[in-house]
């Protein structure tokens, strides 16, 4: 027996605060795979980017790394939604709101009460559920511009008006933080042709992905032009990119 799979073995064994994840991996979709697999080096938290490397980077966008980014301990991980031991498939269409509601109870409560929540109760898959508008693993947040922006994909406004005239009477620029000084138009022009296509495509709320898709490149190649685009217009992040896109007629909006 190889060694992986001998301490497989030992830690799944019948004990005190063991066996119910025992039974709970055997009957997953992660059956085949042992401890070790998850647990590198006899890590705490699963490694799941080894695995699931794609969803892994989509994540690197949503307001939940966000808050785990900020330091926020109820911040929810891929355990929260997928389980931990007893890992399963993705949820039906009909169960999402209910994966959600663990940590946003009173929307999903608004929700099932909606037309839509109705609709899905009476057996109609064919209706909006929360991942359609705020995705799976890139979750997006209703008060982020990014999310408004996106929301012309989805039949909705294109983007919030207040979003737009905040940006365009300097929400954002240097006057709010003072470790960055306003960036120019001359700067934009310093940015490569490509870094400009990549400018604009995030801004209109592409995640990298798509970006790469889009312009035929690797995600790897997408994210390191983007890098470079947030250090030559000293963004911290891609708010800040809406903002100088926007103000610099990059992309433009409906005020």
């Amino acid at each position: 027996m190889c060694l992986a799979a001998l301490v497989s073995v030992m830690l799944l064994a019948p004990a005190p605060g063991q066996s119910a994840a025992a039974t709970a991996l055997s009957q997953s979709v992660h059956a085949k795979l042992t401890c070790v697999d998850c647990h590198t080096a006899a890590a705490e938290v699963p490694q799941c980017r080894r695995c699931h490397f794609a969803n892994y980077q989509k994540t690197l966008d949503s307001v939940h790394q966000q808050a785990v980014a900020r330091g926020d301990r109820t911040a929810p991980l891929c355990v929260n939604c997928h389980g931990s031991h007893g890992v399963k498939k993705a949820a039906a269409r009909a169960a999402v709101s209910q994966t959600c509601a663990a940590c946003h109870e009173g929307v999903a409560t608004a929700y099932a009460r909606s037309v839509h929540g109705r609709a899905l109760a009476q057996g109609n898959a064919d209706v909006p559920v929360c991942t359609d508008c705020h995705h799976a693993h890139d979750v997006a947040g209703p008060r982020r511009a990014e999310w408004e922006l996106r929301s012309v994909q989805r039949g909705g406004l294109v983007l919030d008006p207040e979003i737009a005239r905040g940006a365009l009477d300097g929400d954002g620029d240097a006057s709010h933080d003072p470790t960055r000084g306003a960036v120019s138009a001359d700067e934009y022009e310093r940015l490569t042709d490509r870094e400009k296509q990549v400018l604009k495509l995030v801004a209109e709320g592409h995640s990298n992905k798509e970006v790469a898709a889009l312009l035929g490149i690797s995600v790897k190649t997408a994210m390191s032009h983007r890098e470079h685009v947030m250090e030559k217009l000293r963004a911290h992040n891609r708010t800040d990119l809406i903002r100088f896109a926007l103000r610099h007629g990059v992309i433009r909006a409906d005020l």
